[in-house]
């Protein structure tokens, strides 16, 4: 019994863990490119 929950904690944990790294990473940047536009935006037209 304690293997299959050791395997279980030990593989789909550390691919769950990369998926959300990698969707935080995109959210990040994406929000981080709307800010810098914004920022762009709001410069070039006074």
């Amino acid at each position: 019994m304690s293997m299959p929950i050791s395997a279980l904690s030990a593989g789909p944990s550390g691919w769950v863990q990369n998926v959300n790294f990698v969707g935080l990473g995109v959210l990040l940047l994406t929000a981080l490119a709307a800010q810098l536009r914004r920022s762009t935006r709001s410069a070039v037209t006074p």
